[in-house]
C-alpha cells in the first residue's frame, strides 16, 4: 500500500513539474497531495502504534518467562556425569570427576551414572591408589564426593557385563535396581555430561 502511495505521489508530481496540468488540475493535485500525505501519515502512525504494542507485548513475555524460569523458581539444574569411559580411559574418568566435585561445590545436586566401562571404577576391587598420575585415586574422588552429598549410581546390565556383582561396589555407590532411582533425576532442569 506505501508502495503505491509513493509510486502515485511520484506520477503526479511528475505531471506538476512538466507543467501539463491547467489550473484546476494544479488544484486537484494539491487536493489529492493532501489526501495521500494524510494517508502517508496515518499508516506511518499506525505502523508506529504497531511496533509499540509488539513492543510491549514482548517486553511482559520476557517478564512472563523469567518469572517462571529463572534460578530462584527452578533452582540450579541437577548435574549428571554421566560416566562410561573406563579404566583405560583415566584422563575422561578424572575429568568427570573433577567437573562432579566442582558441582556439588557449587551448590547443585550432583548424579555420577556409572555405566558401559565404568562399573569396575565403583568396585571394591579396584586398587585404593588407582587413578591418572598427579591426580587424587578414584576411590577417593567416590568417598569424598558422596560425603559431599553426589548420588552415584552403577548401571546393572553394565556391571554384569563388565563382571561387577552388587555386593563389590563400595560402599557410596548403589546399583540400580529401578530405573525412577536414575529417572528421578531426570527432568527439565537437569544437565548431563558424558565422559
Amino acid at each position: 500500500m506505501l508502495t503505491r502511495l509513493l509510486t502515485a505521489v511520484g506520477v503526479l508530481l511528475i505531471a506538476l513539474s512538466l507543467g501539463c496540468a491547467a489550473d484546476e488540475q494544479n488544484e486537484e493535485f494539491a487536493n489529492r497531495m493532501a489526501e495521500l500525505e494524510e494517508q502517508a501519515r496515518q499508516i506511518n502512525e499506525a505502523r508506529k502504534q504497531w511496533q509499540d504494542d509488539l513492543a510491549e507485548r514482548a517486553k511482559q513475555a520476557g517478564q512472563h518467562a523469567e518469572k517462571y524460569f529463572t534460578e530462584s523458581t527452578m533452582g540450579k539444574p541437577t548435574v549428571v556425569i554421566n560416566l562410561t569411559s573406563g579404566k583405560d580411559d583415566l584422563h575422561a574418568v578424572t575429568m568427570g570427576l573433577n567437573l562432579a566435585e566442582h558441582t556439588v561445590a557449587a551448590g547443585h545436586q550432583c548424579v555420577i551414572f556409572f555405566n558401559v566401562k565404568a562399573p569396575p571404577l565403583a568396585s571394591k576391587n579396584l586398587p585404593k591408589r588407582f587413578g591418572m598420575t598427579g591426580q587424587k585415586p578414584v576411590r577417593q574422588y567416590l568417598e569424598e564426593l558422596s560425603a559431599q552429598g553426589a548420588t552415584l549410581l552403577v548401571c546393572p546390565m553394565c556391571a554384569e557385563i563388565m563382571k561387577v556383582k552388587p555386593e563389590e561396589l563400595v560402599s557410596e555407590a548403589t546399583m540400580i535396581t529401578d530405573r525412577n532411582q536414575l529417572f528421578d533425576h531426570l527432568t527439565a532442569n537437569t544437565v548431563v555430561f558424558t565422559y
